[in-house]
Parts: structure tokens; sequence; C-alpha cells
């Protein structure tokens, strides 16, 4: 069990298509995902409540967790988080959200996080996060 902290390029950053929450197509890019989570037709993204949640700025005490998979960081936890940041960054996607979502007052913030601190480990590792993170929370249902 390998796990260290690495400070990541959000634009290196690829979400988890394959994500328990609500997995989707396996070569869904972070583009389809996102757009899919905003669609959210079973409630499971609930990105305006998050939004609401995070505030004004991003917190960095609660890291994603990565798995480097070849030249690829996937997210396998902190999907919604950066699912937030990658649409107030991206214009088309900030675009189709206006008036869909309440977005924090200080947006030039998470406009401005270049690299954020993620716990980058093995992919058995970030399995093991997940389940003690979330399933015993409720957070995620049985079947997640």
């Amino acid at each position: 069990m390998k796990q260290e902290i690495e400070y990541i390029e959000i634009d290196k950053l690829r979400l988890w298509s394959e994500n328990p929450r609500d997995p989707i197509n396996k070569e869904a890019n972070d583009f389809e995902i996102i757009s899919h989570a905003l669609k959210d037709d079973y409630k499971k993204w609930n990105l305006d409540k998050l939004i609401n949640k995070m505030g004004t700025y991003y917190d960095f005490s609660e890291l994603p967790t990565v798995v480097k998979d070849k030249n690829e960081y996937i997210v396998y936890d902190g999907n919604r988080r950066l699912a937030i940041i990658k649409m107030l960054r991206n214009k088309s996607l900030y675009q189709s959200i206006m008036g869909k979502l309440f977005l924090p007052d200080n947006i030039e913030h998470f406009l401005s996080l270049d690299k954020i601190p993620c716990n980058v480990c093995d992919k058995e590792t970030a399995l093991d996060n997940i389940e003690r993170k979330h399933v015993g929370t409720g957070s995620w249902k049985a079947l997640e």
C-alpha cells in the first residue's frame, strides 16, 4: 500500500467514468461526465448543494484520491469537487449552468486553481479508502 501527496494540475486530472455513484460509458471524457452530472437524472451528483457547501474557496483538507494509470491521473474519490472546478474553468460548461446552479461569490478563487493536492495511490488502496469513507456513512447505497 503506497500513498503519496502530490500537487497535480487540474487539466491532468480525469474524472472516473466508472464512479459507483453514477457509472457511465467507460470511454466518456470529462466534458461528457460533467454534462451528465449536470442533468443528474438520478439525483446522485447534487452539484448545486455541493457548490453551496464548498462556499467561497476550495478546501484542501479533503484530498481527492487519485490513481495513476499509465500517464493519466484518475480521480477515484473527489469527482464532484473536481467536476465543479472543471465546470467553472470550461467556458461552454460554465455558460450551460447559468441560471441552473447557484455559483459562489468568489469564483475567481476556483478559476485560479492550477494544481491541487491529491492522495495518489494504487487502485486497491483507492478502492479501500472509498469503501471506508462512503459505505458506512450512507453517502452511497449498498449496490453502489
